[in-house]
């Protein structure tokens, strides 16, 4: 594998008690500040996916946006979780980004609120309204 290479992981979320030594002291105490378990088990999930990913710890940052940034000289990252899932993309050089979403959702249903008319029109495909989301997302 090409050490520049993007690289792409997809783990479980795991309970936050499984998750105790695998994250940082700092990531334990931010999760605490979440009223949800469930958002509380996302956002460590992908912290120790990320750690285990590179092989070390960081403090990742936020941008304006709310998306997660590595500290400079350590790449760009793109980070996604969906209903038991957390995908996380890294790359060496140049800005990257993910989404996983669950194909059973009911994007069919929803695609008028996030597709315009011509878009619905460019596939019958049934996944494609989950496909235009997770695009635009």
């Amino acid at each position: 594998m090409n050490p520049n290479s993007p690289r792409l992981l997809i783990a479980p979320i795991e309970e936050e008690e499984a998750l105790q030594g695998r994250v940082t002291p700092e990531d334990l105490l931010r999760a605490n500040s979440f009223g949800s378990p469930r958002r509380r088990a996302e956002y460590l999930s992908w912290r120790a996916a990320l750690y285990g990913l590179l092989q070390k710890r960081c403090s990742p940052l936020y941008n304006a946006m709310g998306a997660p940034l590595l500290p400079e000289g350590w790449g760009w990252i793109g980070v996604s979780h969906g209903k038991e899932l957390v995908a996380l993309i890294h790359s060496p050089h140049r800005p990257v980004a993910i989404d996983i979403e669950s194909s059973d959702r009911p994007y069919r249903s929803l695609s008028p609120r996030f597709l315009t008319p011509n878009e619905e029109a460019l596939s019958q495909e049934a996944l494609w309204p989950g496909i235009a989301w997770s695009a635009k997302e």
